[in-house]
């Protein structure tokens, strides 16, 4: 691999306003409430997080920083500037919970628990639904899509830090150090980081988005299947949610 090639496969697509478009961009506006945004409210960046149970949720192992609260089915925003969602979507997540690991380009995962909301008494995945988790790798061709927060500008900036989703084929994965990386032509943008890698077909969870390279090389993410401790942590994390 030469070193451009490495050095573009680090790029990120959290908390900076890059854009990782592969060709035109094709992000349309997404409706899920299963999927949440974690936002610092002091910074202008963002990532993404899934619930996968009624108290767990993954996302990208370099989101640690956005871990303190995560909210759901946030309104438009206004000339740009993100709005917080109603208080009854908005949960804290349990610090003592987060496990993660970030050794990039191809081991970048979190697996936490959120806590019940303080004002409906209702956990995440009771209030929004959750999805299932597949511990298969995904074949090359595959329809893949994932929705994310990412920074949007485009118009009046109504879209910028709101749930958008795209979809394209697996084209390939890649082994790595540390497991296996997919790579897909999946638009991406500052605060998409952490979004869940989902099967078009079976709508089953199969990575975790996290870094851009497009147009040079395609955008690619964490693969479930090839992480060991990511399963542990997952199926640890969803024993702990059924006791």
């Amino acid at each position: 691999m030469t070193k451009l090639k490495l050095t573009l496969l680090i790029l990120l697509c959290s908390a900076q306003a890059m854009a990782m478009i592969c060709g035109e961009d094709d992000r349309i506006p997404a409706y899920d409430s299963r999927i949440g945004r974690m936002k610092l409210s002091h910074l202008d960046s963002a990532c993404t997080a899934t619930m996968i149970s009624k108290n767990c949720a993954i996302t990208a192992g370099h989101c640690l920083k956005h871990m303190k609260t995560l909210e759901f089915n946030v309104p438009l925003s206004v000339r740009g500037k993100a709005q917080f969602a109603d208080m009854k979507d908005i949960y804290q997540i349990d610090q003592a919970s987060i496990v993660y690991r970030n050794t990039p380009p191809s081991t970048d995962w979190a697996v936490f628990k959120v806590k019940k909301n303080m004002y409906t008494k209702l956990s995440a995945g009771e209030a929004n639904g959750y999805f299932k988790v597949n511990f298969e790798l995904p074949k090359v061709g595959e329809e893949l899509m994932f929705s994310g927060y990412g920074t949007d500008l485009r118009g009046d900036g109504s879209h910028n830090y709101t749930l958008q989703t795209d979809h394209g084929k697996l084209e390939a994965t890649q082994s790595l150090v540390f497991g296996k990386a997919l790579h897909y032509s999946i638009d991406c943008t500052g605060g998409t980081s952490g979004s869940s890698v989902i099967r078009v077909k079976e709508q089953d969870i199969v990575g975790i988005h996290t870094h851009g390279g497009c147009p040079s090389i395609s955008n690619h993410g964490t693969s479930i299947a090839s992480k060991p401790e990511l399963i542990q942590a997952i199926k640890a994390c969803l024993s702990s949610d059924s006791k």
